[in-house]
C-alpha cells in the first residue's frame, strides 16, 4: 500500500502477493490448492482467496457417510486444516464448520429453510464473504471448495479498525450471515477483477484434473509442494 500511496520507491508491486499453491500430503489421500488474487480498490487492499482440499480414498468416504458429521471426526481429519475462512471462522470452530460443510454435502443448492445454503454467506465479525461448495472432479473424489473475499483496509497503521477486524479475535462471537450479492467486498472486487471468479474456479479445477502443477509450477521443500506466481 506504500507504493501504491508514495509511488515505485516504496514497497513492492501488489502482483507480487498472488500466487497459486499445491500441496500433497505423504501421509493422506488429500491434496490442497491456493489461490491467492490481491486487487487495490478504492485505496484499500482487496485480496480474493479459494482453496480446494480434495479427498480420495477412505478420506473421500468421510464425506458421503452419516459417521463423518460430529465436530471430533472434523478434528481429526486432515482436511480440518483446510476448511478457514478467516480468523473467527476456522478448525478451531470444528462444530460451526463442520455443520457448514455438512450442509452442502448433504445438498448443494439453495434452500430457503437453511441460512447456510444463501450462494454468499460472511462472517459477522470482519464481515469477509465466501462461498462453499462440494463438487467432485473424478470418481471416487470429493472436493471442498471455499472462496472469499477480504477488505483488509487502507494499510496505513495496524490500528486501522479495518485491520483490526480481521486480526483480532478477542471478544468475538462466531456468528455466519447472509451477505449482500449487489453491494458487498465480494461484488465490488467482481467488478473490477482481471479475471472472474468463475474463469478463477474453472482454472483451477483444470490444475487438479490435469495435474499439471507438477511439470508448470515450481517444486520446492520435499517435493510435495508446488507454487505459481501471478
Amino acid at each position: 500500500m506504500a507504493r501504491h500511496r508514495h509511488g515505485s520507491p516504496y514497497g513492492i508491486p501488489v502482483t507480487t502477493l498472488g500466487a497459486t499453491e499445491v500441496h500433497i500430503p505423504e501421509r493422506y489421500d488429500t491434496l490442497s490448492l491456493l489461490c491467492m488474487n490481491p486487487r487495490i480498490i478504492d485505496h484499500s487492499f482487496y485480496m480474493r482467496i479459494q482453496q480446494w482440499a480434495t479427498f480420495t480414498g477412505t478420506e473421500a468416504v468421510h464425506w458421503v457417510t452419516p459417521a463423518w458429521d460430529s465436530a471430533s471426526r472434523l478434528q481429526v481429519t486432515p482436511g480440518a486444516g483446510y476448511l478457514s475462512i478467516c480468523s473467527h471462522m476456522n478448525w478451531t470452530a470444528a462444530a460451526d464448520m463442520t455443520a457448514l460443510v455438512q450442509c452442502k454435502t448433504q445438498h448443494n443448492d439453495q434452500r430457503s429453510d437453511c441460512a447456510t445454503c444463501h450462494p454468499l454467506l460472511k462472517c459477522g465479525s470482519c464481515s469477509a464473504e465466501f462461498q462453499v461448495s462440494i463438487q467432485q472432479l473424478k470418481e471416487n473424489t470429493r472436493d471442498i471448495v471455499i472462496t472469499k473475499w477480504f477488505n483488509l483496509g487502507s494499510g496505513e497503521a495496524p490500528s486501522d479498525p479495518q485491520w483490526r477486524r480481521h486480526m483480532y479475535t478477542t471478544g468475538s462471537t462466531l456468528t455466519i450471515l447472509q451477505a449482500d450479492r449487489s453491494n458487498g467486498v465480494q461484488a465490488l472486487y467482481e467488478q473490477q477483477a482481471e479475471k472472474s471468479y468463475m474463469s478463477l474456479t474453472e482454472e483451477n479445477e483444470r490444475t487438479i484434473i490435469d495435474m499439471d502443477f507438477q511439470h508448470s509450477f515450481e517444486g520446492f521443500g520435499n517435493r510435495k509442494h508446488w507454487i505459481r506466481g501471478a
